[in-house]
């Protein structure tokens, strides 16, 4: 979608690599203390992991059987749909490409029946249209291929927890507006452009701007958001697109300097 850039390895720096969606083993470390103990998810309803790839299928299910969980490993959107009813209370980790159909259709296809549950999504490295999608379908978190065991854990005790607590999938409305009204017009204009998909080269482009003036904006709009990763600042991205406001206004914006 983004040409050969989005299948390069930049170095960790704070936003100076072109790739919108860096791959899993490009980000920080997770945080040891979600891995701790014997029994990190223990007690947590059953995880669907549903995959094509009975090689990956193993490899996500015993990361997440290491730490407790009960699993239940399916190869495809029938299979998944054939195991749940509107009753079924689990969490659910798929992948984006199911072979012949694709993860979205397979959420889309659960909630037609009734059944609604906290779900990881596993997604292409740079496939920022996908993320997009896939949390406007409601998907709780979003995962770079190959999945990094640490990150993957992170994501579904994630989502669990905030389905437990009743807590929304999503950041307030009032505390992302908050954030956001301390972007610069320019800042505000590289966070649309970049959770669009467009790498920093072509942001540059769009804006008559130099590369490195692209990525200043992006480390800023990072550190503002309060975003741990980009994931995080397209989800929030996604919260704030319909928001109409005096910020998102596209005639205001237009304005601003």
């Amino acid at each position: 979608m983004l040409g050969s850039a989005l299948h390069q390895r930049p170095t960790m720096t704070t936003s100076s690599a072109n790739d919108p969606l860096p791959r899993s083993d490009q980000r920080p470390p997770a945080d040891s203390s979600l891995l701790s103990g014997n029994a990190a998810l223990t007690g947590v309803t059953t995880l669907y992991v549903v995959n094509p790839s009975g090689g990956e299928r193993r490899r996500l299910a015993s990361v997440l059987e290491s730490h407790g969980a009960s699993i239940r490993e399916l190869s495809s959107a029938s299979d998944m749909l054939s195991h749940v009813d509107s009753g079924t209370l689990g969490c659910l980790i798929c992948d984006s490409d199911l072979g012949g159909s694709s993860g979205l259709h397979l959420l889309a296809q659960l909630h037609a029946t009734g059944v609604v549950m906290p779900t990881v999504m596993l997604i292409s490295p740079g496939d920022v249209h996908g993320a997009v999608a896939a949390m406007k379908a409601g998907v709780g978190e979003i995962v770079v291929k190959p999945a990094d065991p640490g990150e993957l854990l992170h994501a579904v005790r994630s989502v669990i927890e905030r389905a437990r607590t009743g807590v929304s999938q999503r950041e307030s409305v009032g505390e992302l507006l908050r954030l956001q009204s301390r972007l610069t017009s320019r800042e505000l204009m590289v966070m649309r452009l970049i959770c669009r998909g467009s790498s920093n080269k072509q942001a540059a482009s769009e804006m008559q701007l130099a590369v490195k003036t692209i990525e200043i904006h992006r480390a800023n709009v990072m550190r503002k958001m309060g975003c741990k990763s980009f994931a995080q600042l397209v989800r929030q991205a996604v919260m704030l697109e319909n928001t109409l406001t005096p910020l998102n206004h596209p005639i205001v914006v237009g304005g601003r300097r």
